[in-house]
C-alpha cells in the first residue's frame, strides 16, 4: 500500500469518526432533563387511574391521575406519614387512604384525617407525548 492512499484512508476514517462522535453527543434525550419515565398513559388508564411502583425511588411512589385535570397526574410517596404503611388510592373518594389506621390524604398529599399529622411527600410529573415522567 502506498503512503499517500494510507493517509488517505487514515484521513478519512478520522473524519467519519468525527462526525459520529459530534452527531451521538447532540442528541436529545426524549426524557424531560431530571425526570424518569414512570409509566404511559395507558398503563395508568388500564391500572383504573393509579400505579404503585416500589422500585422506582428509595421510598414506594403511587402515580394517580388528577381528580381535576384528567389530563395531569399526581406522584406521591405511597409510605403513610403515620405508621409507615403503604396508602392505597380510593378512586371513588378521590383520596389516599392508609389501610392500617384509616389516615386519609388528598390527591394533593395533605392530610384530610388523622392519625397521620403530616402531608404525604408529593413528586413534579410531566406528560410527554404518550409517557408520564416522575422527578424524584
Amino acid at each position: 500500500m502506498q503512503r499517500k492512499r494510507f493517509l488517505s484512508w487514515l484521513a478519512w476514517g478520522s473524519f467519519g469518526q468525527l462526525i459520529a462522535l459530534v452527531t451521538g453527543c447532540s442528541k436529545k434525550s426524549s426524557e424531560p432533563q431530571g425526570f424518569a419515565k414512570f409509566a404511559s398513559i395507558l398503563e395508568v388508564e388500564e391500572a383504573k387511574g393509579a400505579i404503585l411502583r416500589d422500585y422506582f425511588a428509595k421510598d414506594p411512589i403511587l402515580l394517580v391521575q388528577d381528580p381535576n385535570d384528567k389530563t395531569q397526574y399526581r406522584a406521591i410517596n405511597a409510605t403513610c406519614t403515620h405508621q409507615k404503611c403503604i396508602i392505597n388510592w380510593n378512586g371513588d373518594r378521590q383520596a389516599f387512604v392508609c389501610p392500617c389506621h384509616g389516615s386519609t390524604f388528598g390527591a394533593d398529599g395533605k392530610v384530610l384525617q388523622g392519625p397521620a399529622k403530616e402531608a404525604l411527600q408529593t413528586f413534579p410529573t410531566q406528560v410527554k407525548e404518550k409517557d408520564i415522567y416522575v422527578k424524584v
